[in-house]
Parts: C-alpha cells; structure tokens; sequence
C-alpha cells in the first residue's frame, strides 16, 4: 500500500470522508428548520452530497424515495469508478470497492425477486438489476443477462446463478437465496480486505452480526436466537438493542448506527490503507439512505417536527453507543 497512485487515490477518499454526513455531524442539523427539500439541501452546503442531489435530482419535482435512493447511491459510485479510472490505484483496492458494492446488486435482485409481479416501490433498488431479473425465465437466462452488463459489483450473483444452473427463476425461495448471497458477500469482502489487518476484520465482522441480528428481528426470532447473536456485541451495543427490541423504528436506526459507529472507531486511525476506502464506503452507505428518507419524507409533507424527531433520535443513538 505504499505506491504513488494508491496514496493519489486515498489521499483524495481522506477528502471525501471530510465532507461526507456522519452521526457526529448529524447533530447541525438537529436545530434547522426542514419542512421542504431546499431547506435541507442549504444545510448541506459542506457535504458533497449535495453535487449529488444538485445534478441528480429535482427539487421542484422529486421522483419516489427509491429513484432518490438510485440516484444517489449511483452518483457518487460513479464519481468513485471516475477516480479509478483516472488515478489508477492497486488492483487491491479496486477489489474492495467492487466487493462492497456487491450489496447493491443482492438488494437490487431481492428486492425485484420479491416484487416481480408489481412495480418496484422499495429500496435499494437498480434498474439495470431489476431489467435482467425481469426479462430472465431461468437462473442460466439471467447469468447471461447479468454478464452482458459487464458490473464487476456482480459477482456473488453470478456465482449463486451458477449454483442454481437452470432452475426456472419463479422457482427461487427469494429470501433463501438472499441469506446464501449475504453469506457469500462477506466472505468475498473478507477475501480481498485480508486477514493481516485485525481492525478490518473486525470491522467486517461487526457488520455480519449487525446484518444477522437485523435479519433475526424482522422475522421474530426466539429470545434464545437474539441473545446468541447479542452475545457477539459490546456490553452498550448489547443493552441498547435490548432496550429498543419493541421500538421498531428506534431499533433500526440504532442497528445501522452501530455499523457506522464501530467501524469509524476501529478504522478512523488507518489515513491511508485499505481502511480508510472501507471507512468511506461505510459512511457513504449510511449517508445515501439518510439524504434519500429526508428527502423523501420531506416530498411527501413530514417535515418539521416529524424530521427533528427523527434526526433527534439519530443524535442520541450517538450519544448512546459512544457515551
């Protein structure tokens, strides 16, 4: 991790972190008046995610909470492939960008298995995914539809695809897959992150807990399962899930606050390694989906009190996992 391009390249992601939202930044916002997009984007003036919004999206027009999403998940992804292409770092971090991403495409592939007789309406979703999902009547017509698109964020699909050689795709339990694809995501992530560096692999390994607890939840696990999975977090993370198990909406940010919280704390100190594109990754991550609900609660009239309590209950899930 030592040549001239790869310090170029996160030299400029050291940068990005600087002025990407985070929980601690959050905490400006608390206090602003938001009851319509244009007030939310002023407040955004340090953040580029507002070029994004700026050359993506309407104000005056918004499209569904899930093209917002789409939208901006996509910008700064290609702003990040651009930099690839210019700067031309390692094949090394290439590779985790491209693992991480992997994400996008499994939701993407769920999202429309599960949706396949309707139009989509939920989030993340890609249209380019959604298209080979739905003009594929078999696992080897999508694997085909998949490779044309020539997405190196496409991997863990391809490979389930394989697995499932010419099974007709109305065939496919979605949410079995979906748990193989998340399984296979992480080892993936694992196998081009290493195991040299103890930081990143905790990092990762806290982000598979955080997805199996989420998962548990959504389908009334037994208290028994929940306190296996507990037992892998913090004594404060530990507490607090157990403190918010009936709050739903409360638990669900405390869950994806935990991810961005430990991660932070364990990689903050790497300036220019591998962890610093995974800290950024991370960040981005949690930032797109925030931007994308505040602007689409904002569209559809719930600003004001609705946001601040919202964006107040964000602050003190930060104050939770870090006081």
């Amino acid at each position: 991790m030592s040549s001239i391009n790869d310090l170029k390249f996160l030299s400029k992601i050291k940068l990005y972190i600087d002025k990407t939202l985070n929980l601690k930044s959050l905490a400006t916002l608390a206090g602003q008046k938001l009851s319509k997009p244009s007030e939310l984007t002023s407040t955004l003036t340090n953040y580029n995610v507002l070029e994004c919004i700026q050359g993506h999206l309407r104000l005056d027009n918004l499209p569904k909470q899930d093209i917002i999403y789409e939208r901006l998940l996509l910008c700064w992804m290609n702003n990040l492939r651009r930099d690839i292409e210019i700067i031309q770092p390692s094949e090394s971090l290439v590779r985790i960008f491209n693992a991480f991403t992997n994400k996008y495409t499994i939701n993407a592939f769920f999202y429309s298995l599960i949706n396949e007789k309707t139009e989509l309406t939920k989030y993340p979703v890609m249209s380019s995914i959604s298209e080979a999902v739905k003009n594929a009547k078999s696992t080897n017509d999508l694997l085909s539809n998949l490779s044309a698109l020539g997405r190196e964020d496409t991997e863990v699909l391809k490979e389930l695809m394989r697995r499932y050689s010419g099974m007709p795709i109305s065939e496919l339990n979605p949410y079995k897959i979906y748990d193989e694809a998340i399984r296979e995501y992480y080892k993936l992530l694992k196998g081009v992150v290493g195991s040299e560096d103890t930081r990143l692999s905790d990092c990762l390994s806290h982000m598979e807990i955080i997805d199996e607890l989420s998962k548990l939840v959504r389908r009334g696990a037994s208290p028994e399962t929940l306190n296996k999975i507990l037992s892998k977090l913090t004594s404060k993370e530990r507490n607090a899930v157990r403190n918010n198990l009936e709050k739903h909406f409360r638990l669900e940010v405390l869950l994806r606050s935990s991810v961005v919280n430990y991660c932070d704390s364990v990689l903050s100190a790497q300036v220019f390694s591998k962890g610093t594109l995974l800290r950024y990754l991370i960040w981005k991550d949690w930032e797109t989906q925030l931007i994308a609900f505040l602007l689409g609660s904002l569209n559809l009239g719930y600003g004001g009190s609705y946001l601040r309590e919202v964006i107040d209950t964000l602050v003190r899930t930060y104050d939770l996992l870090t006081k």
